[in-house]
């Protein structure tokens, strides 16, 4: 089995979509991926201004 690129690094993802959204979504799955081998923090989007 190859080596992931990417290894044993901090990544931050700040996605459009929740993570708990119903639909899948490109970057939610990519974040899954990179996790496997990677710590991940997947950053929601602010629902609007005030929420910031």
């Amino acid at each position: 089995m190859p080596q992931p690129l990417i290894q044993n690094k901090n990544i931050v993802i700040v996605g459009l979509q929740p993570w708990d959204t119903g639909i899948g979504s490109n970057c939610k799955n990519i974040a899954e991926e990179m996790s496997k081998h990677n710590k991940v923090l997947y950053v929601n989007s602010p629902l609007d201004t005030k929420t910031m």
